[in-house]
C-alpha cells in the first residue's frame, strides 16, 4: 500500500492583485466548484449533482481520459472555512480537502 500526500498552497490576493476577493467571494467560489468541477478541475469532464443539501452535496464525476466511468462523490462543505470530497465517505479514502486560511501580517 503506497500512500502519497500532496500540499499545495496559492495566495488569493497576492500584493497587488485587483480586484481583491473577499472572505465571501471566495467561499462562493468553492461553492461553484462542488457544483461544476470542470470550471476549476481541467481533468474533469463531467459533473452531475444527485442531491443538493446546501452544506452536502453528492455529485457524480466523470474524468476526460475516462468518461465513461462514474464516479460518486460526498461533498460536504464547513462555512466559511473547508470543503472535504471524499468517493466513500464511509471509509474515508482519497479524501480531498479544499482550505480557506488567512495570514495576518
Amino acid at each position: 500500500m503506497v500512500n502519497l500526500y500532496l500540499a499545495y498552497t496559492a495566495p488569493i490576493n497576492p500584493s497587488g492583485a485587483t480586484p481583491v476577493l473577499t472572505v465571501d467571494q471566495c467561499w462562493q467560489g468553492l461553492q461553484r466548484k462542488v457544483r461544476n468541477a470542470p470550471e476549476f478541475v481541467g481533468a474533469i469532464k463531467i459533473c452531475d449533482v444527485i442531491d443538493d443539501k446546501g452544506d452536502e452535496v453528492t455529485r457524480e464525476v466523470a474524468f476526460a481520459n475516462a468518461p465513461e466511468k462514474r464516479i460518486k462523490e460526498v461533498c460536504k462543505s464547513y462555512k466559511p472555512m473547508k470543503v472535504g470530497t471524499c468517493p466513500d465517505p464511509r471509509r474515508k479514502k482519497n479524501k480531498k480537502v479544499n482550505v480557506l486560511s488567512r495570514v495576518m501580517a
